[in-house]
C-alpha cells in the first residue's frame, strides 16, 4: 500500500519554522499580526494629521478631582469613552460653569490624555506621563473604561514579536523606538500576554527589564520604575538575579538621570542629549 501524506497537514507544516529555543512558530499567524500592525499605524497616523487640522481654539474643558483639564475636542474624542460623551451629549455632571466633573484620577487621565494627543503613535507616553504615585494597574483599568487598547505582544507568535521587540529595545538610531518597546513590554507584562511559566519566556523577559533599568539616559526614571514595579508584582527573583538588579533598581537609581548630571532638569535645558531625552514631564519632582 502507498502511503500518502495529508495536503493540508504538510501545508501547513510548511508555514512553521523553529525560532529561539527550537519553538514553533507560525508564519502565517506572524504575518497577519505585523499586517494589522502596520495597518493600524498606518491609519493612526493618517487620523493624527487630520486631527491637527482641527481647530486649535475648539477645546473641550472638564475637571478630574478638581484638576482642570482642556484638550483640543478633535484629539479627546479619539478616545471612545470621550468620543460619545461629546459627539452624543451624554448627560454628565456638570459645574456652575458648565464644566464636566469626574472622579476619573487626574494623574492617570494625564497620561491617557497624552497618548490620544500623539495620535496613539507613541505609547512612551503611557508612562513617561504617569506619575510614580500611581500603578501600572491604575493605568489599566482606567484605559479599559476609556475604551483605549494599550499594546502588547500578541499571544499567537508571541516569542517571535519578542525576538524583535528586543531589537527596538537596543535601537541605537532612534531612542523614541526603545521608549516604545519599553512600554510595550511593559503591558505586555502586565496583561499576562506571554505564558510567564514558560522558562525561556521568563529569562527573555528578565533579560529585557535588566537592560531597560540598567539604562537610564535611555528611558528614564519614570519608565524604569513602572517597568520594574511591574515585573516585581508578576515575577519572583532567585537571589542570583535579585543580586543583578539591586544595583539598578534602588529608589535613588531609579530616579536618576546617569548621564545628564549638569542639567537640573527643568524645561529650559539646552543641552542635546537632555532635549531629546524625554517628555519634561519625566524631569518633574514626584518622578
Amino acid at each position: 500500500m502507498v502511503m500518502t501524506e495529508d495536503y493540508s497537514s504538510k501545508k501547513c507544516a510548511s508555514k512553521q519554522r523553529k525560532d529561539f529555543g527550537g519553538a514553533v512558530v507560525n508564519e502565517d499567524e506572524y504575518d497577519n499580526t505585523i499586517k494589522e500592525e502596520l495597518t493600524e499605524l498606518v491609519n493612526n497616523l493618517h487620523v493624527f494629521h487630520e486631527m491637527k487640522k482641527s481647530p486649535a481654539d475648539d477645546i473641550f474643558t472638564f475637571i478630574a478631582q478638581n484638576t482642570m483639564f482642556k484638550v483640543r475636542t478633535a484629539f479627546l474624542k479619539r478616545i471612545p469613552f470621550f468620543e460619545s460623551m461629546i459627539s452624543f451629549r451624554a448627560k454628565q455632571t456638570r459645574n456652575e460653569e458648565g464644566h464636566v466633573l469626574t472622579d476619573m484620577n487626574p494623574d492617570v487621565l494625564h497620561a491617557c490624555i497624552s497618548n490620544a494627543q500623539s495620535g496613539f503613535l507613541d505609547s512612551s507616553l503611557l508612562l513617561t506621563k504617569l506619575s510614580i504615585k500611581v500603578s501600572i494597574r491604575d493605568l489599566c483599568t482606567l484605559a479599559d473604561y476609556l475604551g483605549i487598547t494599550l499594546p502588547t505582544i500578541p499571544t499567537s507568535s508571541g516569542l517571535r514579536h519578542l525576538i524583535d521587540l528586543e531589537e527596538d529595545l537596543k535601537d541605537k538610531r532612534d531612542w523614541s523606538i526603545d521608549r516604545d518597546a519599553a512600554a510595550k513590554l511593559c503591558f505586555t507584562i502586565r496583561n499576562h500576554s506571554l505564558d510567564h511559566n514558560d522558562n525561556k519566556i521568563k529569562s527573555k523577559l528578565t533579560n529585557d527589564v535588566l537592560f531597560i533599568v540598567s539604562h537610564g539616559h535611555t528611558f528614564g526614571p519614570r519608565i524604569r520604575t513602572h517597568i520594574w514595579r511591574t515585573f516585581q508584582d508578576n515575577f519572583s527573583l532567585t537571589v542570583k538575579q535579585m543580586k543583578q538588579f539591586k544595583k539598578w533598581t534602588s529608589l535613588e537609581d531609579l530616579a536618576s538621570d546617569v548621564n545628564a548630571s549638569d542639567c537640573d532638569g527643568g524645561s529650559d535645558c539646552t543641552d542635546a542629549d537632555c532635549r531629546r531625552y524625554l517628555p519634561d514631564d519625566d524631569w518633574s519632582c514626584d518622578y
